[in-house]
């Protein structure tokens, strides 16, 4: 019972997060499609759509450049059969020409991943933050940078 108290407990939690969201400025909503349309991408195993929202100057901390990147991806795509994204948490910001991005999400291997947080951990892959900052290019906002760490339960909150 003390199990399923628990679940209950963070699938409130939950539903709280995703009711006090707030609202995005126009810039903030461009970023957040940028970042739903890339993650519909990964779950195709399309690769060219994904990297049509990675500028070319991309760098990241860890050595990586856009080609380092597409590297990182081909790898996954060929390793998993199936990819599913669940983005459980987004916090934007955007300025004139730069914005950034803070993501935490559930990948799973799922077909047809739940809609319950509860068999979405169970199921997972691993659950991920990334740090996201965008610069704007010819009207679009694309990713110049990134960092991802592996979370926890605590963290994904």
């Amino acid at each position: 019972m003390l199990h399923t108290q628990r679940h209950l407990i963070f699938l409130l939690i939950f539903v709280f997060l995703i009711s006090c969201s707030k609202k995005y400025t126009p810039d903030e909503e461009l970023i957040s499609r940028t970042i739903r349309e890339a993650a519909q991408a990964t779950q195709a195993k399309d690769l060219k759509g994904l990297l049509k929202h990675i500028s070319t100057s991309y760098k990241d901390p860890m050595g990586n450049d856009r080609d380092g990147i597409k590297g990182i991806l081909l790898y996954h795509f060929t390793r998993n059969e199936k990819i599913s994204i669940f983005i459980v948490k987004e916090e934007i910001e955007a300025g004139r020409e730069k914005g950034k991005a803070i993501i935490k999400v559930i990948f799973t291997g799922e077909k047809k991943p739940s809609q319950e947080i509860k068999e979405l951990i169970k199921s997972a892959l691993g659950i991920y933050m990334f740090e996201i900052s965008f610069k704007k290019e010819r009207g679009r906002w694309l990713a110049i940078s990134a960092t991802w760490t592996e979370i926890g339960l605590k963290e994904l909150l």
